[in-house]
């Protein structure tokens, strides 16, 4: 008769018992192994990477900092290198000095000055002008953000002192001639910059440069004017509707005339918002 002791018995129970299976845990892991991650999936994975290696040092910047090397912002791209914008206490300088003595410090005097363009020096006494209609009024400005961008995109702040380089040129004149223009000519013969002008049929570059001057000086208005009323071409009670029409004259096709039929019958011209909605709108009922 054989026996087996306790242990025997305890071996062979546990042996005999055993169950394997898997938990839905251990399939999800399974899955997730065997499957291929998406594209968007891989680049979301090599971004969250950077960001914690090298970007790391970007987040923590307290100055100008691009990515590409230098001023380069972006590094696939080295040939675009833009200027640092202007700090906004040169901006306010700049329109100080107009509100001082606008007679004398014209946009031509104040580009001159600053080494600035004479457009730019508009835009900054309009945009100034802007900003101190909008305080007056209560509107908040986004100072914060101002100085935040200045911080990010390293702002220059003008010194105006001799002899000092200009930032841009004074003016830009656009040339309608782009093709090079040859002519021989005798090395004796008297050639101007008037003839040349001539010959180029152009006016004579000390004019034109005499009329940016004037205009610079004179035409300039803090606040642009306002739209003159479209003219009125006539007005016929019979024809009132329920509706506003824009009738567009195809007669001369090069110049397009467009006109506005009022509700109460008056024909006129359109206005420059009418033309853009009609550029850009699409209209709303189709008859």
């Amino acid at each position: 008769m054989l026996r087996t002791t306790t242990a025997s018995r305890a071996v062979r129970q546990a042996v005999g018992c055993r169950n394997i299976h898997t938990t839905n845990v251990c399939r999800a892991e399974v899955a997730a192994a065997d499957r291929v991650p998406t594209p968007k999936e891989i680049a979301r994975d090599r971004a969250n990477k950077w960001l914690k290696d090298e970007g790391e040092q970007y987040r923590t910047a307290i100055t100008t900092k691009f990515v590409g090397k230098g001023d380069r912002p972006f590094p696939m791209n080295p040939f675009f290198r833009p200027q640092a914008p202007l700090s906004n206490a040169t901006r306010s300088e700049v329109f100080k000095l107009y509100l001082e003595d606008a007679q004398q410090w014209t946009p031509r005097a104040l580009a001159e000055h600053f080494g600035l363009s004479i457009v730019r020096v508009q835009a900054i006494l309009r945009l100034k002008a802007l900003e101190q209609k909008w305080e007056a009024e209560g509107k908040p400005i986004q100072t914060n953000l101002t100085n935040g961008m200045e911080l990010m995109l390293n702002a220059q702040t003008l010194q105006t002192l001799p002899n000092t380089r200009p930032r841009e040129k004074l003016r830009l004149t656009s040339a309608k001639r782009l093709q090079p223009f040859f002519r021989m000519i005798n090395e004796e013969e008297a050639f101007t910059p008037e003839d040349a002008a001539a010959l180029m049929k152009l006016e004579p570059f000390a004019n034109l440069q005499r009329k940016l001057d004037e205009a610079a000086d004179h035409v300039f208005e803090l606040e642009p004017r306002a739209a003159a009323a479209p003219k009125t071409i006539s007005v016929d009670p019979s024809l009132k509707s329920r509706f506003q029409f824009m009738l567009v004259d195809t007669g001369n096709p090069e110049k397009t005339r467009i006109m506005v039929r009022e509700r109460n019958g008056r024909l006129r011209g359109a206005t420059v918002e009418e033309r853009f909605r009609r550029k850009n709108l699409k209209p709303r009922y189709f008859m």
